[in-house]
């Protein structure tokens, strides 16, 4: 009887002991995430981010968040895993995805550097702040101009009576006109401004009068 009673509690327990190997089994996780864009390093000419994963689950994957300089900033819930992130800041920046499955594991991908270069469509400005329109002017007289721009002045070309007079990459942007090589008459001057992405704009024209000395 004992026999009896001591092999029917290992049956039992046997039984139970695999169930529960079996259902450990069936409820274990085990994800694959891998961002196949971007590549490390990656170059993008605006301010969109491609993003592409790759992803492999024993599980149902729940949400897929995607992290941009460590800030939560989209979420996946289906396939396909792609999405185009807008990114206001130009430069270096880095991208990394967690995947959660229905049974709330997670796994975070590798992190991957990029950048962002966005195309610089504004155009300098600028004024002729020397001499003053109108100004009479004698023997040899500076040209000033004040440039700027949000990024950098590449150079300022100075324009005399309608013909380029001269050309200046150097800050502050000065240029000088012998007036004894002009004839006694009113003359324009007027100067155009570059960026380094060769935006460019124009100032304002002026007129100065060489006078007799």
């Amino acid at each position: 009887m004992k026999f009896r009673l001591a092999y029917s509690l290992l049956i039992v327990i046997s039984i139970i002991g695999c169930d529960i190997t079996n259902k450990t089994e069936v409820e274990q996780s085990n994800i694959n995430i891998q961002v196949v864009r971007p590549i490390s390093w990656e170059e993008f000419d605006n301010n969109e981010l491609e993003v592409n994963l790759l992803v492999e689950s024993e599980q149902e994957i729940t949400s897929i968040d995607l992290f941009v300089d460590g800030e939560l900033v989209q979420t996946i819930v289906e396939e396909p895993y792609q999405i185009t992130i807008p990114i206001v800041d130009s430069g270096t920046h880095n991208f990394y995805a967690i995947a959660t499955d229905v049974l709330e594991a997670s796994h975070t991908s590798e992190l991957v550097n990029f950048s962002i270069k966005i195309p610089d469509t504004e155009a300098p400005d600028g004024f002729i702040a020397h001499p003053a329109d109108w100004s009479d002017v004698t023997g040899t007289f500076d040209v000033i101009v004040l440039a700027i721009d949000n990024i950098a002045i590449s150079n300022v070309e100075l324009f005399l009576d309608g013909t380029l007079y001269s050309n200046n990459e150097n800050s502050p942007y000065t240029f000088s006109i012998d007036s004894t090589n002009l004839t006694y008459d009113n003359h324009t001057i007027y100067a155009r401004i570059y960026d380094t992405n060769s935006n460019q704009s124009t100032t304002q024209l002026i007129t100065v009068k060489v006078a007799d000395e």
